[in-house]
């Protein structure tokens, strides 16, 4: 009996002390968000075409996911931005004749989302990356291209992951 008594307790305390410092986790999904407009990310890489490709790829994301709606910019609540900054082909193993055969392809974005009506950033991520190890030949090779598409997507639903749930 004594046990459950601190046990309640504790649990009050929690919760008390999560209200007073503002935390919520209503988010974009179920919360007062209703709306989104997603911007065309900026690309600081010289990979041509990242910006189009990221950002239909959380476009894609948002969607599949739903909780909040992605509309044109007019009738939006909030909007989602971002920046990518890194485009990385590393070569991880060569073969005897010092070609490379194995990759590690990595996106790296900055992504906010802003409440339109105050300008104020809701919600940020630094850094956010996605990476895809492939092979260029053999029964698993797949292309530069193919593995790029699978490291965009991974970083668009880790993305749309993190806002969802960060709030």
């Amino acid at each position: 009996m004594y046990r459950h008594s601190v046990v309640k307790l504790f649990v009050i305390g929690v919760m008390v002390c999560l209200a007073g410092c503002g935390y919520t986790t209503s988010a974009l999904r179920g919360g007062k968000i209703q709306r989104m407009y997603v911007s065309t990310f900026l690309n600081k890489t010289y990979e041509q075409g990242l910006d189009r490709v990221v950002t239909d790829a959380v476009i894609d994301e948002f969607i599949f996911k739903g909780g909040v709606k992605v509309v044109e910019e007019e009738r939006a609540e909030v909007e989602l931005s971002g920046v990518v900054n890194e485009y990385v082909l590393k070569p991880l193993s060569y073969n005897r004749e010092n070609q490379a055969e194995e990759y590690r392809l990595r996106v790296t974005v900055d992504i906010s989302i802003k409440d339109r009506a105050t300008s104020a950033i809701i919600w940020e991520a630094k850094g956010l990356s996605g990476e895809w190890t492939f092979l260029l030949s053999g029964p698993l090779a797949v292309t530069e291209e193919e593995a790029k598409d699978k490291a965009i997507k991974y970083l668009a639903r880790e993305a749309a992951q993190r806002a969802l749930e960060m709030w």
